[in-house]
């Protein structure tokens, strides 16, 4: 394997990292920040900050606006660094 076919890999492998994702059931976005949201979960009650950047793209809760009710998605490294896997 040459230097771009090893590049090419790692990039693979770095994409279908962050493509991977968890879901924390439903939920509610209760406070904003520029950076992070405050998340209701239904299921138990709890309440979890979640870093904006890392809120996976098939989030249906992603800010206090319009978008505030509904199925709460995350990267799949950033739940499993939270102990939420």
């Amino acid at each position: 394997m040459d230097l771009d076919d090893e590049l090419e890999d790692t990039n693979a492998r770095n994409i279908s990292m962050n493509d991977e994702s968890h879901s924390l059931g439903n939920g509610k976005c209760i406070r904003e920040t520029d950076k992070a949201i405050l998340v209701k979960l239904d299921d138990d009650d709890s309440e979890r900050w979640i870093p904006k950047s890392q809120l996976h793209d098939d989030s249906e809760v992603f800010d206090e606006l319009g978008n505030a009710d509904g199925e709460v998605i995350v990267k799949l490294w950033f739940a499993e660094k939270e102990g939420w896997v």
